[in-house]
């Protein structure tokens, strides 16, 4: 699967230090130490940013925003996954993989 711009996988306390003007991640809500929680994606392309959270309508945590700084952000709202399934890692790589 090809993924334009695909910098990598990290925990929200671990993103890179330096923001790419294209991008494109997935990102742990967990923090490094932990076991890993739940899985959200992002593409970046200049000051626009486009955030997937598959059960939609919760915008970024505070360490992504910090890291979007001057950025606008959009999120989707539409709950993609269903109750009490755990498919949010495909689901980000399906929102990566489309044409932004």
């Amino acid at each position: 699967m090809k993924i334009p711009h695909f910098i990598g996988v990290f925990s929200r306390d671990k993103l890179p230090v330096k923001i790419k003007q294209r991008e494109s991640a997935v990102v742990n809500l967990d923090l490094e130490i932990g076991t890993g929680t739940y899985w959200v994606a992002y593409k970046k392309i200049g000051k626009q940013v486009k955030y997937y959270d598959s059960c939609g309508k919760l915008p970024p945590p505070l360490e992504l925003q910090k890291y979007f700084n001057g950025c606008n952000i959009e999120y989707n709202y539409d709950r993609d996954q269903k109750y009490n399934t755990t498919n949010y890692g495909h689901l980000c790589l399906q929102f990566l993989s489309c044409t932004p």
